[in-house]
């Protein structure tokens, strides 16, 4: 009698059907969204983000008046003018009495001893954002740091300063655009539709750089740096994501039941989780730049530590179905063997990788035959020992390659630790006499 096929085996068989089916690179990115939540949580980068919120709140103020500082004494703009801006970004609505503020900044005339303690203060405190973005970045990017502490300070006080003229361009910008929609010439030109319409379109402009702002940190800040094009979409993704959860607060969100919690804080809490939330995508985007730039790596990791066929479990056949396939490049550069075909005889001088796509592989070592199937990975060992191989490889069945060049099967080592323990315990299962 045939037993049932369970619901964990066709859900498999659904996701493998989708995955053959699909053609525009779907099944590279699902493995690339795994490969980043896992790394996500391997570098515990979930705490990075709960302290980016934190040191964001104590640089906020002291970045928000070196900015108006600028606005108000440097540049000459109005009160008003900045006033403006300041409602068109919302952020400081109902939390800070901005005219007893302005009043102030403005009152101060003397600049004392007192008083450049408390400038000192207050660049220190504003470099609090910036170090914590660095820190997550390097943690990221922890195997691949090679910056020395005096490019680290200055990296720090180059993003302050870039930082700084982010927030007075959008200062200028904000209050340039609402002065301008007040014009009666414009409002005369243009119909009241196309000028409500030129208002919501100029509400994106924070968004745009924002935008270029991560994607300037994206690409100048990790000890590696990505692809131009890598630091962008990344950037993107964080913009994005941030703007519907922004979006998700405005339409959802219930200040009345955040009062009877809070009380006069209730604002703040809310700023506070959207912050964090900017720093969570923030952070789980650099994480996915540092997957996308290393992908290659990353995926032999994964191959070289494949659960077998029949290993138990739905996960480990989950993760079998997710990686079973290579990224599409490594099928174009795949090689095609007969069977009977020698890959390799034993003391060749050779240090490629094969990854089995289709077909199997016999290798016979000194003490022992492996047969192999698709989904395994091997051919390591002299990569790992003096170059020389260990044993001899011939295709059983009309085999189809994936060749995996020394080089990038050692940075699959550097970059995940998993990968040399494993080699280790195949490495010494091999040298063990069955007799």
């Amino acid at each position: 009698m045939k037993r049932g096929i369970s619901g964990s085996q066709k859900f498999l068989a659904w996701y493998a059907r989708v995955v053959q089916a699909q053609k525009k690179g779907l099944y590279d990115f699902n493995q690339k969204i795994y490969i980043t939540i896992v790394s996500f949580s391997n570098n515990d980068l979930l705490t990075n983000a709960a302290a980016g919120a934190y040191n964001f709140l104590m640089s906020a103020l002291p970045l928000f008046i070196l900015t108006l500082t600028i606005l108000l004494r440097v540049l000459r703009q109005t009160p008003e003018q900045v006033k403006a801006a300041i409602r068109a970004l919302s952020i400081f609505e109902n939390t800070v009495d901005i005219d007893r503020f302005f009043s102030l900044l403005l009152n101060i005339n003397t600049f004392s001893a007192f008083d450049f303690i408390v400038t000192i203060f207050v660049l220190w405190m504003a470099r609090r954002f910036l170090t914590t973005i660095q820190h997550s970045i390097r943690k990221i990017y922890r195997k691949k740091a090679k910056k020395t502490a005096i490019k680290t300070s200055l990296t720090v006080i180059l993003g302050e300063v870039i930082v700084v003229i982010f927030l007075v361009m959008l200062f200028i910008l904000l209050s340039t655009g609402s002065a301008v929609f007040r014009i009666n010439i414009v409002q005369s030109v243009f119909s009241n539709n196309i000028v409500f319409l030129l208002k919501n379109l100029f509400i994106f402009i924070p968004l745009l750089l924002m935008q270029f702002f991560i994607c300037l940190i994206y690409y100048f800040m990790p000890p590696v740096k990505p692809s131009f094009k890598n630091a962008w979409i990344s950037a993107l993704g964080c913009t994005l994501s941030y703007f519907f959860i922004k979006i998700f607060f405005i339409f959802f969100r219930s200040t009345a039941k955040f009062t009877i919690v809070y009380g006069i804080f209730t604002n703040v809490i809310l700023v506070l989780i959207q912050v964090w939330f900017f720093f969570f995508f923030f952070v789980f985007f650099a994480q996915f730049m540092y997957v996308n730039q290393f992908f290659n790596s990353f995926v032999i990791s994964q191959l070289y530590r494949l659960p077998k066929e029949d290993a138990p479990g739905f996960f480990n056949q989950l993760l079998r179905h997710i990686f079973i396939e290579p990224p599409k490049e490594y099928r174009k550069k795949a090689i095609e063997i007969k069977a009977g075909e020698v890959i390799f005889n034993y003391e060749d001088e050779s240090s490629e990788i094969y990854y089995i796509i289709e077909g199997s592989v016999r290798v016979t070592t000194s003490n022992k035959i492996l047969d192999l199937e698709k989904g395994d990975l091997f051919g390591e060992f002299a990569c790992l020992l003096n170059g020389k191989r260990t044993g001899t490889a011939i295709a059983v069945t009309d085999c189809l390659l994936a060749v995996v060049p020394e080089k990038l099967f050692l940075e699959a080592v550097s970059i995940d630790g998993n990968v040399s323990r494993q080699a280790l315990k195949i490495l010494a299962e091999s040298l063990i006499d069955p007799n």
